[in-house]
């Protein structure tokens, strides 16, 4: 037996003997590697470029700019994969990256109530039909015992094989009568399908829609059918067969209803489409993050990035950026301690307060707070006058350099996206210390004097918030007497003082650093 094999020179030279037997062994072996390796690079681990999967399953926009998106990601098998976090995702609005708070799992512990509408017109006719029966057969074997399911059909008509709920043999003796003829009113039966299943009265509802064609005989339009799953919150799951649907339209359907659009090109696409479906319902990840595209009521491009092992993947939604879902809390923080600021303010002969209303004094810090995000930028008003304008929050009021007294403080801030909101808040203003001279006491005049002779006993009282280091008396820069608490008296001899008009000074000096000085007038 004679091969002849190619050499590196060109030329051909033979092999004779034992060595063409092991040369024909070896090349015997060569088909026999490659279908190994062939079934090798079949197996899921192998497929190392193959991208994984990635569905927008519903977008909740109604707390804007608080969002969540709820997502399935799922292998080239149709597999979920688990264990991703927010490092794996990023999410843009009309291409403007949204930082994400969190990403969780989420199954669906409710259970699930589901209505079933299958395509049976006339191109659905032999394998394709079979198929479907197959695959609708194993979706409803998925099912958990408390979720609930329903069948219709539809060509040129909408009709129920099987009402919501029905047990699981007639479920399945409904899904093997299915015979393929006719036309397609696809949107009438989204419609019906919808109305099966918008009154279950606990758990989740949703609707699978399977079709291989456009509408053609529908009496509602495509908006029709969007109105009514989004009339009843009824997501909408759609998987479209073949090469004569119409994507757009079938995921517009999906998305404006928060379902989802599953794509089964080829025949052989058609069960890994509704294992998909079931995964949908059942397997999620919710993606929550902070919008930051400004309040227009308008319409807006949501999208998902995924990105594993190199391989990116991404999905898009349509979303609202609705106005007016803020919520504002105002702090007021470097309070002064109540009951010294309480003991200033009854000194100081005001009238009675509110337990709600603050007491501020000194520094205050005014820190508004808004839910969803933080405030961009605020205006500050006391008595409807500016104390400062367009700033960013929080801010620093100096209280000393208001009128000690009831006033009403307003605050209006916005959001990074435009939201805005104010608060207006009753405060009252106290100085960090007050004194009254209580002895001698003064007349019943009109205004009230204080008149003196001889020898008299002097008292003071004085309540403060910040602690007080000392206290001193001076008259026409006398010092009369020197004190480090209380009580605040001395005695205090005027015989050789002329007759008339005078004042005594009260100096008060604080740990903070800080002092104050009152005049008393005396005659």
């Amino acid at each position: 037996m004679t091969s002849r094999l190619r050499g590196k020179t060109g030329l051909s030279r033979p092999i004779t003997g034992e060595n063409a037997m092991k040369t024909t062994r070896a090349l015997w072996l060569i088909p026999l590697l490659l279908l190994g390796l062939t079934l090798l690079m079949a197996q899921p681990g192998w497929a190392q470029d193959a991208q994984p999967a990635l569905s927008i399953l519903q977008v909740d926009d109604s707390q804007y700019p608080q969002m969540k998106v709820l997502v399935t990601v799922a292998d080239a098998n149709g597999i979920p994969i688990q264990g991703l976090d927010k490092n794996a995702f990023l999410v843009t609005e009309d291409g403007r990256a949204a930082a994400i708070q969190q990403v969780t799992a989420v199954q669906g512990a409710a259970p699930l109530n589901l209505v079933l509408a299958i395509d049976v017109s006339g191109s659905m006719k032999g394998k394709p039909m079979d198929t479907t029966r197959q695959a609708v057969a194993q979706l409803l074997g998925n099912l958990s015992p408390q979720d609930k399911a329903g069948l219709l059909i539809f060509n040129q008509k909408v009709r129920e094989l099987a009402p919501l709920g029905s047990d699981p043999n007639t479920l399945l003796a409904a899904v093997q009568s299915l015979q393929a003829d006719g036309d397609t009113a696809l949107y009438d039966a989204i419609h019906e399908a919808v109305m099966r299943v918008k009154n279950a009265p606990v758990g989740r509802r949703a609707v699978v829609v399977f079709s291989d064609g456009e509408d053609t005989r529908s009496g509602l339009t495509l908006e029709d059918a969007i109105s009514t799953a989004q009339r009843f919150s009824v997501p909408v799951y759609v998987v479209g067969y073949g090469p004569k649907i119409q994507p757009k339209q079938l995921q517009r359907i999906a998305q404006l209803t928060g379902g989802a659009f599953f794509r089964a090109p080829k025949l052989e696409d058609i069960p890994t489409a509704f294992a998909q479906v079931m995964n949908a319902l059942n397997q999620a990840y919710e993606i929550t993050y902070l919008g930051v595209t400004p309040v227009d009521d308008g319409e807006h491009e949501l999208r998902v990035i995924l990105t594993l092992a190199g391989q990116s993947v991404e999905e898009s939604a349509p979303f609202v950026a609705r106005a007016g879902n803020i919520a504002l809390q105002l702090n007021l923080g470097q309070l002064p301690d109540r009951g010294a600021a309480e003991a200033v303010w009854q000194l100081m002969d005001m009238p009675p307060l509110d337990a709600q209303t603050p007491l501020l004094s000194g520094d205050i810090l005014v820190e508004p707070q808004t839910q969803p995000g933080k405030p961009t930028r605020a205006t500050i008003l006391l008595d409807d006058q500016p104390l400062a304008s367009d700033i960013q929050p929080p801010y620093t009021w100096d209280t000393r350099s208001v009128e000690p007294g009831q006033h009403t403080l307003t605050v209006q801030v916005w959001d990074h996206v435009g939201n805005e909101a104010s608060v207006e808040q009753p405060v009252a203003v106290v100085p960090i210390a007050f004194a009254k001279l209580t002895q001698p006491a003064a007349t019943l005049d009109m205004p009230p004097t204080v008149v003196i002779t001889g020898v008299v006993p002097v008292q003071f009282e004085i309540a403060t918030i910040v602690p007080l280091t000392e206290a001193i008396v001076t008259h026409q820069d006398v010092e009369l007497a020197r004190f480090s608490g209380p009580p605040y008296q001395f005695n205090w001899d005027v015989t050789a003082i002329p007759t008339g008009e005078t004042q005594l000074n009260l100096a008060l000096a604080f740990q903070d650093g800080e002092s104050m000085t009152y005049a008393f007038p005396v005659t």
